[in-house]
């Protein structure tokens, strides 16, 4: 699994997994639509699954055009967050196993910045949103 690293909005990232065989592609935390779809089309990525690793606009702001644009791909997120983010259509608890882009993963439920916050380990990789952050751990949200 490949990982390209996607600035969006002013002072954020959005991540897109890719297997370089059968080029099928998922993002993280889509901030906002059109980076995404450009770096996707820049690299013929085929695009089947979105995660999401809470309800914050800076992190799923662009979910509603991804969806629009590219259609009947998977969306991952927190069981709990169905009602914040509509559009989910994978719930997942604290622990359960999953697979994007050939490799499975585990999710690990998080709250702290948010009730519905998870983390995302796929690989040697860990999707965070904002669980971590540089110096501490970021504001705590309902």
């Amino acid at each position: 699994m490949k990982v390209i690293v996607v600035p969006c909005l002013n002072d954020n990232y959005s991540y897109i997994l890719f297997d370089e065989q059968s080029k099928n592609a998922a993002v993280v935390d889509p901030s906002e639509a059109w980076p995404l779809l450009k770096e996707l089309e820049k690299n013929q990525l085929s695009l089947t699954a979105v995660l999401c690793t809470h309800h914050h606009a800076d992190h799923i702001g662009g979910l509603e055009d991804i969806i629009e644009e590219r259609g009947g791909v998977r969306v991952l997120g927190f069981e709990g967050d169905k009602s914040r983010i509509p559009l989910l259509n994978e719930l997942y608890a604290d622990g359960d196993e999953f697979t994007v882009c050939g490799v499975s993963g585990v999710i690990y439920h998080t709250p702290g910045h948010t009730t519905g916050g998870i983390v995302y380990h796929i690989e040697n990789h860990m999707f965070t949103g904002d669980t971590l952050f540089c110096g501490g751990c970021g504001r705590l949200f309902e």
